[in-house]
């Protein structure tokens, strides 16, 4: 069965609803997977469990099969029919590589000029076969651009030009190493940066802008935007507040970037070129104007779950009145959070709480309402968990997970 957008949108709702069929089989994108694990892991009697649509990491594969199960990774673009390559993941700690193609696809990879290069060798990922669209609708140039005559394959064949750089080893297999154009996949998504900056550029504060996928670790990828503004004098604060609103209304959720940096120009290279790696990182700042320090236990306790999963350092101040998405948040982030608010105050908040609510004061009302209170006995205090590595937190998650089974 598909299961709506809602159910795969919240951690817990999702594996609920895999325990409730009592599915065997299970395939999503590894920001499903997830969540799913983050909500107390992926339940024993799901043992082929599929992945695609992004690129699965070596830590995601080991989460994926700590119980023994088979963990499928499938790789293609829409262009190509969805599956292009499939195979079943190694065990660490061999690295998580591309399947082998599947029936009636070929795989190239190729220089500029569409000669194979060796073993070893970085180039762009090409594919062939009966999997292969005719073009673009209403699109010549673009058609033309990405879908190439195949000189490997039957007459009137084609290729696919996917984008994607790769290296072949030596057992055949393939190593995904990233996009040769700047398009960008953020949790599932196939992003043009160039949208997005076209946007920030349209509002009337904004000179320059530029947009990148940032990331601290693998598992925790975000778009940021460093914008110019029109009257360098603006401060940081004032443009996001200005420009956010406008996003919102011109972009998807998935396209809005977590965090805006405000730079006083661009860095460029000696050609004049922007100089995307000379960009800073962004710093995850709040934003509570008034700057309300929490005021009691339960509001000290989420300002630490919020540290904790947004990486805040200890000496950027954080406020009630936060916004926990302009912190950099997202949907899997959230899931974390809220598994770790299920164990601090033994309390369960479907994700559409947080959406509601994305401020501490705002979720604490909720939590002094009793929303989704539920008695489970002592759980360990706050100092407490701090003494613990994410590995025995996760591990305590999944034994409350056990418990409301039994």
């Amino acid at each position: 069965m598909v299961l709506p957008a809602d159910d795969v949108a919240d951690g817990a709702l999702l594996r609920a609803r895999i325990e409730q069929t009592r599915a065997t089989v299970v395939q999503g994108g590894p920001a499903s997977w997830r969540m799913i694990v983050a909500a107390g892991g992926v339940p024993a009697r799901v043992r082929l469990r599929i992945s695609g649509g992004e690129a699965m990491t070596r830590d995601l594969a080991d989460d994926l099969q700590t119980d023994g199960a088979t963990l499928i990774d499938g790789y293609g673009p829409t262009e190509t029919t969805v599956y292009s390559a499939a195979g079943v993941v190694s065990h660490a700690p061999d690295p998580v590589r591309l399947g082998p193609a599947v029936k009636g696809t070929s795989l190239y990879v190729l220089d500029p000029v569409l000669r194979p290069v060796p073993a070893g060798v970085i180039g762009e990922l090409h594919i062939g076969g009966a999997g292969v669209a005719a073009g673009y609708h209403g699109q010549p140039g673009l058609t033309a651009e990405r879908f190439k005559p195949d000189p490997f394959g039957p007459p009137g064949g084609r290729l696919y030009a996917s984008g994607d750089l790769v290296r072949r080893h030596a057992d055949g297999r393939l190593e995904f190493l990233g996009r040769a154009d700047r398009q960008l996949k953020v949790r599932g998504y196939r992003i043009e940066p160039g949208e997005i900056e076209a946007v920030l550029r349209a509002h009337p504060d904004v000179a320059q802008a530029v947009v990148v996928a940032w990331s601290a670790h693998a598992a925790d990828v975000r778009l940021v935007a460093y914008a110019v503004p029109v009257d360098l004098s603006t401060g940081e604060d004032e443009l996001r507040r200005r420009v956010r609103p406008h996003l919102a209304a011109s972009l998807p959720d998935y396209m809005l970037p977590a965090g805006i940096v405000v730079l006083p120009e661009l860095p460029r290279t000696g050609t004049g070129k922007i100089d995307r790696d000379g960009l800073p990182d962004p710093v995850w700042t709040t934003e509570d104007v008034e700057r309300v320090e929490p005021r009691d236990d339960n509001e000290r306790q989420l300002a630490w779950i919020w540290r904790e999963v947004l990486s805040i350092p200890a000496d950027v101040p954080l406020g009630v009145h936060d916004n926990f998405f302009a912190l950099g948040g997202h949907s899997l982030t959230a899931t974390q959070m809220l598994a770790r608010v299920r164990v601090v105050l033994d309390v369960d908040l479907p994700l559409a709480t947080l959406f509601a609510a994305p401020t501490i004061a705002e979720l604490c009302a909720n939590l002094d309402r009793g929303a989704g209170a539920v008695a489970r006995g002592p759980v360990p205090l706050l100092d407490q968990l701090d003494e613990l590595s994410d590995e025995e937190i996760d591990r305590l998650l999944g034994a409350l997970v056990d418990e409301d089974e039994a």
